[in-house]
This record gives structure tokens, C-alpha cells and sequence, in this order.
């Protein structure tokens, strides 16, 4: 019987060795430890970006499971364009009061009913937080900033008043809230460390895609002091230990050319390398501590490779636009071998200007499918899309020369055939002399066609 496979390839599930994320652990563990120290964060909002499957949910994850070690009471929710997520976070911390032990024998419960009613906020005994009309004029259900910061505060109060060092509140996908739920939850972020005279034991910690900085700019240019956190790649030796740690406890390692393979693969993504670590493992079997070999690699790298192709990669091409698609084209075409193209080039290929792809090199950046590389270049998010790109095209933006080059090509070709034909035209003595027509005379005495 093979052993278990330890990894974890799913979205969003921590993986058995979490490498290289220790600077963005310390600095949440920050936060909750002003928290306990100060009763308050005393801090910008923190803001985790990255594109997917850099590990966000699972940062955020981890960092709510600490903080509930610590005694802190934690409201996690995920963003979504269909509901107010304003209303996710006041329902969440309302279910998070209802359950903590000892609130309602103490009285707190009720005393917090009554500050929350006097903002027109109405909680059930299930602890399910609804607004009133008054407080709640917008069409989409939103809630006003100021009541759900009295919300918050109010309920860190309690928290507090319970023993407890605060108030945490994660907020995934921060960028897919709705436009009223992004101005809602940016003035909060703002104000829960506005007022010195009157701290509030809670902090909101947030996560999204690269374009979340610019989703928040609809609340105000303050935002942009907001502390935001790209989450890179990660390094070599992080990759390595993700990728060997896991193995090595079961006594089963991998050879250094199935390692090379794997991490190439991969290039620093973590649900990659627990995605081809999984693969790798499956198709190796073991069952016995033993070392794999890069064959087991490559044989798991096909599977994984069919996966992606008709999962991940085949969404991504879906979600593209007809020009954004274009522009995918025309960077396979560029791409250099460290796998970045320059944005120029792009263009030029596409016979526009970089101005002119503006719009469809940020959107495919906010959706996870291209990333900056450098002062005017580009590169895939995840490498082996590339290849799936190829193989949906055979525009001769990838096989070939560029439109631009073959448009050239067409032209000279013209001029040449008309030179030639120039230099070989018969005088009009020459036409009579050496055309012949062997088209039959028609008998009615017309001239042939």
C-alpha cells in the first residue's frame, strides 16, 4: 500500500510547510500584539496583494488561527460582487459575539443590542445582524462607514470587557466587493485609527488580487497610504523547502534532477509546487521511505499539465477578451528565455502603441494572467500558460513573423512580381507576332472570350 501523499494542492488549503512567508506572518503578529499591548493597532490598514496562488487565503488563515490562540475573537469573510460585504462582516462578527462564551450570562449581550439599536442595527438571539431602512438607504444593502464602525467598536468593546485582547477581522478578495462595499470598507479601514482619544482593540486585515490598491481608490486618495504587501514568488530555497519538507518526514525524497524539474515548473509558485509535488508523488507510489526520481517528475508533470490545461488554463483563456487575447498572442511571441517580453515590442506586433494596450495589459494583470517583470515588460504568472496559449493559436504572431513583418514580406513580394513582369513585357510588334490563341473561333463570328 503507497503511502499517502502529503501534499495539499486544493485552493486555498494550508500546505504542510509553509516557506517563505515569514516577514508577512511577523507583521500581522505585529498588529495583534499592539492590540494586546496598547488596545489598539496604532498602525496603516495592512493589505495583502498577489496574483493566484501566491498562498493569500492561506496567509490570512493562519494569521486568524493565531490570533484566535491568542484569545482574540476573529470574523472572517470572503468578498463577492453579490453581497454587501459590509453586511458579511456585521453578520459575521454578530454570529462571532453570539457564540463567545459567557457574553449573554454577563450582560454584555444586551448592552451591546442596545448601543447597536441606537444605530438602527438589530441582532437575533442567533446573533444575525440586520439594518434598518434608515440607516441603510442604499440600493445594494450596503451599510453607511460610520455605522459599521460603530459596529466594530462597539463589539471590540465587548470583546475587551470579556478578557479577551480584541477584535480581528479578515476580509479575502478584497477586490471583487461590490463599489458601495469598497467605499464602505475603506472609510472603516481609515477610521478605526483615526481618533487617539478613543482606541478601538481591532484591526482589519485584508487580502485581493494586484488591482486592489486601485479597487479601494473609490473610497478616497487616502487609501492610498493604506500598507499594502505584494506577496511574491517564492525564492529558490523556499520553493525547495515546500517541495522536500513535507517528503522528507515520511523518509521519502526526490533526486536533484527531478528537483530542478519540479521547482522550474513551478517558478516560485506555491500551489504549483504543492500541485507537482502531489502529481510527482502519485505517479511514484512509494510505499517505503525512497528517493524519486525525475522520470516520476515528468510523468506527474504530464498529469498536472492536463489538469491545468483543462481547469485553470482553459478559464483564463474563457475570460479573456477578444483583444486580450490578441495581446497574449503577440507575448508568447516576445517572450525572451527568462520568460519576459517587452511591452513595446507587444505593441508593435499588434501595430498599436503601448497607450493603445493599456487597458488590456492591466486587466489581464488584475486577473492574475500576466504580471509585471520589470520597467516596460511582461511576463506569465504562471509560465505554462504560455504553452497553452500557443497551442490555441496558430496566428502568425506565434508561428512565424509578426503581422507587422508578414504585411512587409507581402508588400516586397508585390514589388518585385511587378518589376518583373516590367522588365518582361513584349513590345506591341512582339504581340502580334508571338501571342498565339489556341481558343476555338466561335461560329456565330464573335470574338472569343
Amino acid at each position: 500500500m503507497s503511502l499517502e501523499s502529503p501534499y495539499k494542492p486544493g485552493p486555498g488549503l494550508a500546505p504542510p510547510q509553509i516557506a517563505g512567508r515569514q516577514a508577512e506572518f511577523s507583521e500581522a503578529f505585529t498588529l495583534l500584539r499592539r492590540i494586546e499591548n496598547y488596545g489598539a493597532v496604532g498602525r496603516a490598514p495592512l493589505v495583502y496583494t498577489g496574483i493566484r496562488g501566491m498562498g493569500k487565503t492561506v496567509l490570512l488563515r493562519q494569521v486568524a488561527i493565531e490570533a484566535q490562540n491568542r484569545g482574540f475573537v476573529v470574523a472572517s469573510v470572503r468578498a463577492n460582487s453579490e453581497t454587501s460585504v459590509p453586511q458579511l462582516v456585521a453578520t459575521t462578527i454578530g454570529k462571532a459575539l453570539a457564540d463567545l462564551p459567557g457574553n449573554r450570562v454577563a450582560g454584555s449581550w444586551q448592552q451591546w443590542k442596545d448601543r447597536l439599536a441606537r444605530l438602527d442595527v438589530q441582532v437575533n438571539l442567533a446573533g444575525l445582524v440586520t439594518v434598518t431602512k434608515k440607516a441603510d438607504p442604499g440600493p445594494d444593502g450596503h451599510i453607511e462607514p460610520h455605522v459599521l464602525h460603530e459596529l466594530i467598536a462597539s463589539s471590540a468593546q465587548i470583546v475587551r470587557e470579556q478578557n479577551r485582547p480584541g477584535l480581528l477581522i479578515t476580509i479575502d478578495e478584497i477586490q471583487s466587493a461590490s463599489r458601495s462595499g469598497r467605499i464602505t470598507i475603506g472609510h472603516v479601514l481609515q477610521s478605526l485609527g483615526e481618533d487617539p482619544n478613543a482606541p478601538v482593540p481591532a484591526t482589519i486585515i485584508s487580502a485581493g488580487l494586484p488591482n486592489s490598491s486601485d479597487s479601494l481608490t473609490v473610497a478616497g486618495t487616502f487609501t492610498e497610504r493604506f500598507t499594502y504587501r505584494r506577496l511574491p514568488g517564492l525564492s529558490e530555497s523556499e520553493a525547495a523547502e515546500a517541495l522536500l519538507a513535507p517528503a522528507n518526514r515520511l523518509g521519502v525524497g526526490f533526486n536533484d534532477d527531478a528537483v530542478g524539474l519540479i521547482l522550474a515548473e513551478a517558478d516560485g509558485s506555491p500551489y504549483l509546487i504543492q500541485l507537482l509535488g502531489d502529481q510527482t508523488w502519485v505517479a511514484a507510489a512509494p510505499d517505503r521511505p525512497q528517493m524519486l526520481t525525475v522520470e516520476h517528475a515528468r510523468r506527474g508533470l504530464a498529469v498536472a499539465s492536463e489538469e491545468l490545461t483543462h481547469g485553470m488554463f482553459r478559464t483564463r483563456w474563457q475570460r479573456a477578451t477578444p483583444m486580450e487575447k490578441q495581446v497574449l498572442t503577440a507575448v508568447v511571441r516576445r517572450l525572451n528565455p527568462a520568460g519576459i517580453a517587452q511591452i513595446s515590442d507587444v505593441a508593435s506586433d499588434l501595430e498599436r502603441t503601448t497607450k493603445d494596450i493599456s487597458q488590456q495589459r492591466s486587466s489581464l494583470i488584475d486577473k492574475g494572467i500576466l504580471q509585471p517583470a520589470g520597467w516596460g515588460e511582461i511576463g506569465f504568472s504562471t509560465p505554462a500558460f504560455a504553452r497553452y496559449v500557443r497551442a490555441q493559436t496558430s496566428s502568425p504572431l506565434t508561428d512565424g513573423p509578426s503581422r507587422k513583418e508578414l504585411l512587409a514580406q507581402i508588400v516586397a513580394l508585390r514589388q518585385q512580381l511587378d518589376a518583373t513582369s516590367e522588365a518582361e513585357v513584349p513590345s506591341p510588334v512582339q504581340d502580334t507576332a508571338q501571342i498565339h490563341d489556341s481558343s476555338p473561333v466561335p461560329d456565330d463570328g464573335t470574338e472569343p472570350e
